[in-house]
């Protein structure tokens, strides 16, 4: 998915699902107070790292903000998803690539 945790904030751990099962991974995160002092540092360090960054506020729900590019990707990714037999063939060709079981060709041919 995303670049590492951003440098010099908290980070909390998450698990996030992945096509062979869990896998843990961590999220920084920032109190809303702070965000809004500083939201044009926050946006550009989302941009630059890829990763996303969880701003939490007292007695309310959470939200993430995610680069575009990265949104977009997780909404392609859960397409993909979305059937049974599709999840399989990637699993199948994920399978394969880890095998070394490629066919190299130049789609401009």
């Amino acid at each position: 998915m995303a670049g590492e945790v951003m440098a010099g904030l908290p980070a909390i751990c998450t698990y996030i699902r992945t096509l062979d099962g869990y896998e843990r991974t961590s999220m920084a995160h920032v109190r809303l107070t702070e965000f809004r002092r500083n939201i044009a540092t926050y946006f550009d360090q989302v941009l630059s790292s890829r990763a996303p960054l969880l701003v939490t506020r007292q007695g309310s729900e959470a939200m993430v903000l995610v680069a575009e590019g990265e949104y977009e990707s997780m909404q392609e990714t859960l397409h993909l998803l979305s059937t049974p037999a599709n999840s399989a063939r990637l699993r199948e060709s994920l399978g394969q690539l880890r095998k070394g079981q490629v066919v190299e060709s130049d789609p401009t041919l």
